[in-house]
């Protein structure tokens, strides 16, 4: 074309030349910047949809659903993305390759919205028949997964699985973008979990740090302020509310919001959001939650344009389904502002509000941890009510709002939920059982004005206590009173007792043939009128033991408490012979072995405890995290309680061994390690202990109070110079952490040379808490031990066994030696 123009349009050079240049510059830069600009313009409004598993490809007919729920997951609506995914496996046929895929994009959805249990139900079940080490598009998968599972045991406070879980993850080898960085968001988070903070300097540290760690950069903006309001959470926790709110405000400023007056319409209502705004205004949510929390903390009034962006929160929250956020904001605002003598109407209509929030998501009926959360987020609201304005609302026994139309919306969500868990768990038993088994009861018939008025009255004692079907307790109306006594005699009104079910005896059988604790829990859930006998009842039923119930007082935890708890879980069915808990006939397994270990013929319950203790993600162990139980600390220290006094009488002496490392400061777990190490090296020729057979006897042990595996009948054996001083380096390192009892991390430092952690060189060790727990008859030193121990009257040394550290001290004792 140039030399024909050239030779018969007689087109001037120069313009040939500039038409060359312009296609050679459109062709090499202007053409890809123009088609970017094009590309943008066409998707402004489109959903980024999450980097989740490999691409689903669905012959089933269920693609555009699919694609629907990938959108709600995308734009952050995590509570309606799970429920959507709920729905097409209900109606996705079974298949392997498409199920696995649902079930982990489920389990990511279930994650995000906070359901715990579900997420580590199903991101195990996404693992079933995947090879140890899968490659292609199973390991890509398989480390999902994985990591799904590590994030959901962050959240139910397990983090030593949480770290295993995350472990086997970045064990496999997978070549997907996506899911390398989910990788490392999640153990950024997992990171941060298990770091202490108490300033907003250790915050800041430790979120740089995380991120610096798995090489994530501040480009990566959504995972720095998830981790920041994370960790800004457990800094107000701590007491810090200035560095708290600063925390949360550093998250405010840094969004990029775009202009607020377009959300809302002419009523002043949340109108439509563009979809790529919306997670970031549902970021600016859990931020001015967390500043209102943090100013009410400090006993600060909010000023006026913090109140605007308040109330701003407030109708977002109800937008993006964040109720538990939204509800919680409205009570810290009303108690916070009558307090500060402000409007009395103004702090009930507050109030009021929080009450219409609910979450009626289809997942969260089966969601025992947010159902405890919301009966105790109601019952801080009709105590608010009360407080402010005298105010008598019925006890609150039930997570559902207490208007009609809320009762109604709660009863047809829970009558489709129960509808939809019943097909999943017809379609996938092993992954859709429990959760089928944890489905909340129906929520109460509400009652007309004229009955309410009549029994709900304000009176001068206050509301009327619930009634409680208890044992041995008059029968109770609904006002309170004592029901009148029947006429007919009392043989007649109380029939035969129901026979046992079928289950029972082989269940005893597998308990060891007597265990009056399972036949207990059986008469707690017909107690209850529930359809099944699980390990929530094992624990009713186990709190009833002595022993074990001065354990849980520790914690606060009462039995008519955790009856109360599980009483709103479920449903009266009125079943004579209640159905078994697959779960219950494995912890009774467990218990045999604990109790076969321990050298006793019987399983009592404090053997079903210490097994209940081992399977933390049961029913039994979201019981008590819904009470506010760590159950690593109380792992710790029934271990020391219940199985301590058996171990001492059986572990034999450690002669030289002791000698070299004080055997009057030595813990129980050390302890029975060196005597495991013993027997090993008394089973060899030698005769002689090594550093192997104390490396092989701290790993047997680890952080377990376990049994030797011999009661007597070592002989002597001699200590070779190598470990010697491997345990004349844990009492060195015991000394230099500030601590008068041995543990195995002690040993476990010197086996690998690793230095030992030192403590402050002013502060006080911990052998005067030690002898005030020996003094008290405990085999675990708590934190009042620490606050209250008194400085040794001599230097008598303690009997042996020394008390065990347990976690909560620990924990409380490390800031202050990093920070010596």
């Amino acid at each position: 074309m140039a030399v024909a123009g050239v030779m018969w349009l007689d087109i001037p050079y120069w313009y040939l030349f500039l038409a060359v240049v312009y296609r050679l510059v459109w062709d090499l830069r202007l053409k890809t910047v123009f088609a970017r600009l094009v590309r943008a313009r066409q998707h402004r409004d489109s959903v980024r949809l999450p980097a989740v598993t490999p691409r689903l490809r669905c012959g089933h007919g269920l693609g555009e659903r699919i694609e629907a729920a990938d959108e709600l997951a995308g734009r952050g609506l995590a509570d309606a993305a799970t429920d959507a995914y709920l729905g097409i496996l209900a109606d996705h046929p079974v298949e392997p390759a498409c199920g696995r895929v649902l079930l982990l994009r489920t389990a990511e959805a279930a994650r995000a919205a906070g359901d715990h249990m579900l997420a580590a139900e199903l991101s195990a079940a996404a693992l079933r028949g995947v090879p140890p080490d899968p490659t292609g598009r199973l390991a890509t998968i398989a480390v999902r997964a994985h990591t799904t599972r590590a994030a959901a045991l962050v959240g139910l406070g397990d983090l030593d699985e949480a770290t295993r879980s995350l472990r086997r993850a970045q064990r496999l080898t997978q070549a997907n973008r996506a899911t390398e960085r989910y990788v490392r968001w999640t153990a950024a988070e997992v990171r941060l979990a298990g770091s202490s903070i108490r300033t907003f300097g250790e915050l800041s540290e430790q979120v740089a740090g995380a991120m610096g760690e798995q090489k994530l950069g501040l480009r990566e903006t959504a995972v720095m302020h998830r981790l920041t309001i994370m960790a800004a959470w457990r800094l107000l926790e701590a007491g810090d509310g200035k560095g708290a709110e600063r925390a949360f405000y550093s998250v405010r400023r840094r969004l990029d919001l775009g202009p607020a007056r377009g959300i809302r319409g002419p009523d002043g209502r949340i109108r439509s959001i563009p979809a790529e705004r919306q997670p970031a205004w549902r970021m600016f949510t859990l931020a001015i939650a967390g500043e209102v929390a943090a100013a009410a903390a400090q006993q600060e009034p909010l000023s006026s344009e913090d109140r605007t962006a308040a109330d701003l929160a407030t109708d977002l929250a109800w937008y993006f389904d964040e109720n538990l956020t939204g509800a919680r904001m409205l009570l810290i605002r009303a108690l916070f502002d009558h307090g500060s003598g402000g409007d009395v109407q103004e702090a009930v209509a507050r109030l009021r509000r929080a009450q219409r929030f609910a979450d009626l998501g289809l997942h969260t009926f089966a969601d025992p941890r947010r159902q405890a959360e919301w009966v105790r987020l109601r019952q801080e609201i009709a105590d608010g009510l009360r407080t402010v304005a005298g105010i008598v609302e019925p006890p609150v026994s039930s997570p559902w709002p207490v208007t009609p139309s809320g009762r109604e919306q709660a009863v047809e969500a829970r009558a489709k939920a129960e509808a939809l868990f019943d097909r999943l768990a017809a379609i996938d038993p092993e992954a859709f059982g429990a959760v089928r088994r944890r489905l909340a009861p129906p929520p109460a018939v509400e009652l007309d004005d004229a009955t309410s008025r009549a029994l709900w009255a304000p009176t001068a004692e206050g509301p009327p206590a619930p009634a409680v079907d208890s044992p041995g307790r008059p029968e109770t109306k609904a006002s309170g009173a004592p029901a009148r006594p029947e006429t007919t005699p009392k043989e007649k009104r109380v029939g035969p007792p129901p026979p046992d079910p079928e289950w029972l005896e082989p269940l005893m059988s597998a308990a060891g043939g007597r265990c009056w604790t399972l036949p207990l829990a059986l008469d707690l859930a017909r107690a209850l009128g529930h359809g099944h006998v699980g390990p929530e009842h094992l624990v009713l039923a186990v709190a009833h033991d002595g022993d074990c119930a001065e354990i849980l007082a520790g914690f606060g935890v009462t039995t008519e408490a955790l009856r109360s708890t599980v009483g709103c879980w479920y449903a009266r069915t009125g079943k004579t012979a209640p159905d078994l808990d697959p779960e219950l006939t494995t912890l009774a397994h467990d218990a045999a072995l604990v109790a076969s270990a321990l050298g006793e013929g019987r399983v009592r319950a404090a053997h079903l405890f210490m097994a209940l203790l081992a399977n933390p993600h049961g029913a039994g162990g979201a019981l008590l995290r819904a009470h506010g139980v760590d159950l690593e600390e109380v792992r710790v220290r029934s271990d020391a309680a219940l199985a301590g006094p058996v171990l001492q009488a059986r572990a034999g002496p450690l002669f030289t061994a002791g000698e070299i490392v004080h055997h009057h400061r030595l813990t129980l777990p050390a302890w029975l390690a060196i005597g495991h190490a013993l027997d090993l090296a008394a089973a060899e020729p030698g005769r002689i202990l090594g550093v192997r057979h104390l490396a092989e006897g701290v790993e047997a042990y680890g952080s377990r109070v376990l049994p030797r595996l011999e009661a007597d009948g070592r002989g002597t054996v001699r200590v070779g110079l190598p470990a010697r001083g491997i345990l004349t380096a844990a009492r060195a390192g015991a000394d230099a952490a500030g601590e008068w009892g041995i543990e195995l991390d002690h040993l476990s430092r010197a086996i690998g040379r690793q230095e030992p952690s030192t403590g402050a060189p002013d502060r006080p060790g911990t052998r005067a808490a030690c002898e005030r727990a020996a003094r008290r008859g405990r085999r675990f030193v708590t934190r009042e031990d620490v606050r209250e121990a008194s400085v040794l009257d001599g230097a008598d040394d303690l009997l042996p066994p020394v008390p065990v550290l347990t976690p909560a001290v620990r924990r409380a004792r490390r800031p202050e030696r990093s920070t010596a």
